[in-house]
Formats: C-alpha cells, structure tokens, sequence
C-alpha cells in the first residue's frame, strides 16, 4: 500500500507553465528527460521511441514502466485514482500503462512525473532510480551464415 504523497495533484499541470506546454506539445521529449533521469541513456533515443510507439496508441508500453519506477521508489498511490483498482483482480491491465495510454491523461501523468523528479532533486547527476540499458523493445535475430556455394 502506498503511504506516499505525490508533490503536485495530477490536474495540476497548470503549476509551472511552461512544462505544462512541453507535456502537451512536445510530451517526447518531456518523457525523454524524465527516462534519461530514471534509466539513464541518452534523451533523444527515450524520446524518439516514446514518439514512435505514441503513432500506433502504445506510448503507455514505453512510458508506463518509468512512472511505476518512480511510484515504487516514492512509495507513491496511483494517480489518477480512479485506476487504482486497476489490475486489482488479476487481469491484464496495468494502472501505469493504462494511465499513459488514454489521450489527455498520458500527458498529464508525463508531467506529473517530470515535476515530481524536480521536487524530489533527482537531476542528471543523481543516482538513477532504475537503470536500464536502452533497448528499442524490437526482438532481432541474426541472418544465419553465407553458405558457399561448390561444385
């Protein structure tokens, strides 16, 4: 059960401005400093597999896992609370990939996330919350061997 508190509401975008026009306009990038700051990598590989996967309704897959990152690690509720039983019962959904999934809601939850890493001090410098090596999240395989082709 979470006992921690989140330092901005999750409507509350309208607190700093400018990130709350990054997360509508630009909510990539936004996500690819928040992944850089959470999983280390670089930011423009975060935010380029974010967009890519935002074009076939599945950014919740990328950003997901990153905002569980940071709830586990505050020991934060999930926001917005209307899912928090989501997932309670066994099936498939996932609050946090659900929550970046559904239109309007992703891009608040992004700045949620952005904001509470402000707060919270975790800045490039500081220890990554759950480091990871980047990884595309598409399976490859290698092409098997030339074969020589003798009489």
């Amino acid at each position: 059960m979470s006992t921690g508190n989140w330092n901005h509401e999750f409507i509350a975008c309208l607190d700093d401005p400018v990130v709350c026009l990054v997360g509508f306009c630009g909510n990539g990038m936004l996500y690819g400093e928040i992944a850089e700051k959470v999983h280390g990598g670089r930011q423009v590989d975060h935010c380029l597999k974010y967009t890519l996967y935002s074009l076939i309704c599945l950014c919740g897959v990328v950003a997901g896992p990153t905002r569980k990152a940071i709830r586990d690690k505050y020991n934060l509720p999930v926001a917005p609370g209307c899912l928090a039983n989501c997932g309670s019962d066994g099936n498939f959904c996932n609050p946090d990939c659900t929550t970046n999934t559904i239109p309007y809601v992703g891009q608040m939850a992004i700045i949620q996330d952005y904001m509470e890493l402000i707060a919270r001090g975790q800045d490039w410098a500081a220890e990554k919350i759950q480091p990871q090596d980047f990884d595309w999240g598409i399976q490859t395989t290698q092409a098997p061997a030339q074969a020589s082709m003798e009489k």
